[in-house]
């Protein structure tokens, strides 16, 4: 059995300025980096083997500090980078309400047939991260594997293991900043999810905003 822990980055300062991040390379904020350290102090007894690692700096360094409490390597996969927002990116939630009412509208609320302005679509991301993370399982047989992530490829793979089709995506909710997702591969499916844990970080979890 291969278990993966899906971490989804820390409180980065696009997260704090309430901007649409999408593939854009904001850092983590200080109270981003300690979220990191209490996402790896939770792994340290979990006998990872290897971390794997979007390489946007916000993931990158989240997954960094699991490699560098446990001194394990980690390796950048870009296959695990956050959806290319096109013209969204940078740009405030409260801003692409207004100036993209329709589609907009429909990564709020139809979120498995978005796409953003220019960008990629969540339907293109959901294949790339499954795919993605389906090669590091079989890679990785037997082993205990961190995935320092983003947002929606976690949510979107998260659906995935939870049988939820892309056009109901909007059933699952987003994960908090340093959230962990536990699931299980048997070698030829993902099974036992326990999606977006957040124990870990006491009062201090971080979370999207009502309107994205």
């Amino acid at each position: 059995m291969t278990t993966l822990y899906l971490i989804r980055h820390g409180e980065s300062e696009a997260n704090f300025a309430r901007v649409f991040t999408g593939s854009s390379n904001f850092p983590l904020t200080d109270k981003g980096m300690w979220q990191a350290k209490m996402a790896a102090e939770y792994l340290k007894d979990k006998k990872i083997d290897l971390v794997y690692a979007s390489p946007l700096n916000r993931a990158y360094n989240t997954g960094k500090a699991v490699s560098d409490l446990l001194n394990i390597p980690i390796i950048p996969v870009d296959g695990l980078k956050e959806i290319n927002a096109g013209v969204w990116e940078g740009r405030k939630f409260d801003d692409l309400e207004t100036e993209y009412p329709d589609t907009y509208h429909t990564w709020r609320n139809d979120i498995g047939n978005a796409r953003p302005d220019g960008g990629e679509s969540v339907a293109e991301l959901y294949d790339r991260v499954v795919k993605t993370i389906s090669e590091i399982a079989k890679q990785n047989n037997g082993k205990n594997i961190a995935i320092a992530s983003h947002a929606t490829p976690i949510r979107a793979f998260g659906g995935y293991c939870f049988g939820i089709k892309k056009e109901n995506l909007r059933e699952l909710p987003w994960p908090a900043n340093a959230s962990i997702t536990k699931v299980e591969f048997d070698g030829e499916k993902f099974i036992n999810i326990e999606y977006g844990f957040e124990g870990h970080l006491g009062d201090a979890v971080t979370k999207l905003p009502k309107n994205v």
